[in-house]
């Protein structure tokens, strides 16, 4: 059999099976069990699980799919004890504002913010970002003007968001879930030469849009809109805004400021890494400080002797 045949035979489908589980059990070699929503999770918690963990500790990642998912597979493998450790994650979404209402566990940790894309968007992880990448000496004049527009910019684009996330709220309070994957960013937003954020179209085209591409077919009376926008000025912007939109800003972001200092310049800059919206989340996770409240969850949920003891 050839090796590709080998490794053909032992796919697993796109969400986690019980089987896939109990086949990662080893009586003797008790192993650490992960759960979570997406393949872009991994490189996010892994990052987190790896500073915690001692290296020797044996550790199987899984993927449930959504959500619902991640919790319906916790009440399936939770009716018998293991010697394993199961750890199970999820992204609060705008779930806590809708509101759905979702068990508490002490083995399900959900993020404080949308999605996990969101603990990776802030003015510090982009100056770092922007000058290793550009090759660009920290405290740079031009670096440094750059990271001061970073955080305007994302003022306006956050501004701009909460329309689109309010159109999101009333979808969702009326039992209708958009496809927000189809949504392209790009078609409707624009970063200037001037790096500042705009819609490149007016707000009713925009709600058009997002109702076609999502293949929600929903009209919103104004009002309805208007003051769902309202509720969403009530909580941070990391709270509200989808992540791997916030993640689009991010990268966008730095493209653009990496063509206006080529401009600047009048040279070309070759970026050290192929950075982009796939490659975001292995890349940034290991840059940044982890959230304390999943530090703290591992903690909780792991044996003292799987877990590397800090100096004291």
């Amino acid at each position: 059999m050839s090796f590709v045949n080998t490794l053909r035979e032992l796919r697993v489908g796109k969400q986690v099976s019980k089987l896939e589980f109990l086949q990662g059990l080893e009586k003797g070699r008790p192993a650490i069990h992960v759960f979570y929503e997406g393949k872009t999770d991994n490189g996010f918690y892994l990052t987190m699980l790896k500073r915690k963990l001692k290296k020797e500790k044996r550790l199987r990642t899984y993927v449930c799919g959504n959500k619902k998912e991640v919790y319906k597979t916790r009440d399936s493998l939770r009716n018998r004890d293991y010697e394993d450790t199961l750890l199970f994650f999820a992204d609060k979404d705008i779930d806590d504002i809708i509101p759905v209402d979702y068990p508490s566990y002490s083995d399900i940790h959900v993020t404080e913010t949308y999605s996990v894309e969101n603990y990776l968007v802030n003015q510090e992880l982009f100056g770092q970002v922007s000058s290793e990448l550009m090759k660009i000496n920290v405290g740079d004049k031009q670096l440094e003007k750059i990271i001061d527009k970073y955080t305007d910019s994302e003022n306006q684009f956050c501004n701009l968001m909460k329309s689109v996330m309010a159109w999101v709220l009333c979808c969702r309070r009326m039992d209708v879930r958009p496809n927000l994957n189809n949504i392209k960013l790009s078609d409707i937003i624009s970063i200037d030469e001037d790096l500042d954020v705009s819609f490149n179209t007016s707000l009713e085209n925009v709600y058009s849009y997002l109702s076609n591409k999502s293949k929600a077919n929903v009209h919103f009376f104004s009002d309805f809109l208007h003051d769902s926008r309202n509720e969403i000025e009530n909580h941070s912007s990391g709270c509200i805004i989808r992540g791997k939109y916030h993640l689009w800003f991010f990268v966008n972001f730095f493209d653009s400021a990496r063509i206006a200092l080529e401009e600047a310049n009048d040279c070309k800059i070759k970026v050290s890494s192929n950075f982009s919206e796939k490659t975001a989340i292995e890349f940034l996770s290991p840059r940044i400080s982890p959230p304390q409240t999943i530090l703290d969850f591992i903690d909780e949920n792991c044996s003292s002797n799987d877990l590397i003891q800090e100096a004291s």
